[in-house]
């Protein structure tokens, strides 16, 4: 019986498994779950999707890969980037905005007044968490501005200060958040 030959392999990989890993880390950070949380929704060891987001594996077996894909909503296709994935944020989400610096916009430059304000204040705090930035930053750069805390005795913002503003307008929910998101880009 004559042997079967096998074809060769090709010459460059077809998937680069660290764009793989770049393209869920994103995704995570967008749905602002942890790397146990997608490990868990995907039946994986956390182990996994961290080698994976930096890096360090290699090769992603099917299995692993079918899980990931099903965990966020996506195809073996846009999991490995044959084909687009809608709404994906476009800056790897290693690289964090920090508004330190950023001017004082003019509508907040009077301080603030009212509760509009306020909303427009949280708006732009989401905004910048979209971006990346982080609470202790954005807290910073309003102490940087003068801004005293908006409903509070404190004479600085704290991360804690800067969430509570944001939760105060979205309830802590993604229907709040969008509303902000909504305002943000208005203003």
């Amino acid at each position: 019986m004559p042997r079967r030959q096998l074809s060769p392999a090709p010459a460059t990989a077809l998937i680069d498994v660290g764009a793989v890993g770049e393209r869920v880390a994103r995704y995570r950070w967008q749905q602002r779950w942890s790397q146990e949380t997608l490990a868990q929704r995907a039946g994986l060891d956390p182990m996994v999707i961290s080698r994976l987001e930096r890096g360090r594996k290699p090769r992603l077996e099917l299995e692993t890969a079918a899980r990931l894909a099903r965990a966020c909503g996506w195809t073996l296709d846009q999991l490995c980037g044959l084909a687009p994935i809608a709404r994906l944020p476009a800056a790897p989400w290693q690289r964090w905005y920090c508004p330190l610096g950023e001017a004082v916009p003019p509508w907040l430059q009077a301080g603030l007044r009212s509760s509009d304000d306020a909303r427009a204040l949280a708006g732009l705090v989401v905004a910048w968490q979209d971006r990346g930035a982080r609470l202790p930053h954005i807290a910073a750069t309003f102490n940087g501005w003068g801004l005293p805390p908006w409903g509070s005795r404190q004479g600085a913002w704290t991360p804690v200060t800067v969430a509570a503003l944001v939760y105060a307008y979205t309830m802590g929910t993604q229907k709040g958040r969008k509303a902000l998101q909504a305002l943000a880009t208005a203003r």
